[in-house]
Formats: structure tokens, C-alpha cells, sequence
């Protein structure tokens, strides 16, 4: 539910310059200057999958201070939106001559997503890139061993997040529909 309103959110705000978090655990994961991991997928019609790490960008440098830059908060929109989902099928099998069995349903999930002021806290690129200029990376950190051994996977930095900036609530609610036929034949001996 919380990957659906996210994702969403993104569709309809930025999808050029956001991607959405799967879950609350790796949001809290994702604020600027942390180190992401890009995993390229093996098929171009695949998209590429992000995954939050533990990492910030200071940390895997040679010289460990911290970058001494400052995010920006900008407000960027007020979010309250109803989303309707809805999924319908059918099986129907003929098991032999003898049975007739049909099961059908559909499903209708509404979620309702109220953000609230969205702000959006970015760090200034071409400064990050200019003070990233003078500094290396640790190429005998034990992290960046791991991601050297894989080559479909690349270390990304987050410039920028939208933050709520009061209490959240999703909600949702689910329409279930079921209908079932079960009929059998005669049996001719």
C-alpha cells in the first residue's frame, strides 16, 4: 500500500527526477548525499532497481570529514489524492466430461494517500561536484570491494528527497467481489 501511494506520488509530481522508495525502513535510508547502488537489469526492457545502503558519501572518501554542504528546502506541492486500483479474472477449467467449474472475481482497492506539504531538500550539484573534485574515493573499502565485483552495478549519490513535512495517513479499502458455477453432468454408462 505505502510502495503503491509512493510510486503514484511519483507518476504524478516528477517521475523525470524521483523514484519511489518501497518501504518506510529504506526511506529513512534515503537523504542527501547518501550512497545508493544502481543494479542494471539484464534485459533492456527492464528498468534499473535502486537500493539504499547504509552509506553516506563523506564516509567512503579518503579524507572522512564531512563535505560541509548545506541542503536547500524549497516547498514543492500539497498531496492529497484518491487512487482506485482494480483487478478482475477469471478460471474456468472442464476437469474430463464430467465437471463444469468456473470461479471468477474482481478486486478494487482504493487507497487514499494524504501527504500534506511536500517540501523538496536538494544539495546545489555543480558545488557537490566541485568539492567532490579535490577529494577520492577509498577504493580498499570493504564496500566498495563488493560493489567493484558485480559489473551491473553502479554507486549513485542522492542530490535531493521530498519530505513531508507533518504526519502522513494512507488508507485503504478493498471491494472484493466472488463468483463461483460449479455444474455436473450426467453420467452415461
Amino acid at each position: 500500500m505505502f510502495e503503491a501511494a509512493v510510486t503514484k506520488f511519483v507518476k504524478s509530481v516528477g517521475q523525470g527526477s524521483l523514484l519511489p522508495v518501497p518501504s518506510l525502513d529504506e526511506a529513512e535510508k534515503c537523504r542527501p548525499l547518501a550512497v545508493v547502488i544502481k543494479k542494471k537489469r539484464r534485459w533492456f526492457w527492464q528498468c534499473s532497481k535502486y537500493e539504499p545502503t547504509p552509506f553516506f558519501l563523506h564516509e567512503l572518501l579518503t579524507d572522512e570529514t564531512t563535505l560541509g554542504l548545506k541542503s536547500e528546502t524549497r516547498d514543492l506541492v500539497t498531496y492529497n489524492r484518491t487512487s482506485r486500483f482494480s483487478a478482475k479474472g477469471s478460471i474456468g477449467a472442464k476437469l474430463k466430461v464430467l465437471f463444469d467449474v468456473e470461479l471468477s472475481g474482481s478486486d478494487t482497492v482504493l487507497v487514499e494517500a494524504k501527504f500534506g506539504d511536500v517540501t523538496k531538500e536538494e544539495v546545489d550539484v555543480p558545488t557537490l561536484l566541485d568539492v567532490l573534485s579535490h577529494r577520492n574515493l577509498q577504493l580498499d573499502h570493504e564496500f566498495i570491494k563488493q560493489v567493484q565485483e558485480n559489473p551491473r552495478k553502479v554507486l549513485c549519490v542522492i542530490t535531493g528527497t521530498a519530505v513531508t513535512t507533518k504526519d502522513c495517513t494512507i488508507h485503504s479499502h478493498i471491494d472484493w467481489d466472488l463468483k463461483d458455477k460449479l455444474s455436473v453432468d450426467k453420467l452415461k454408462v
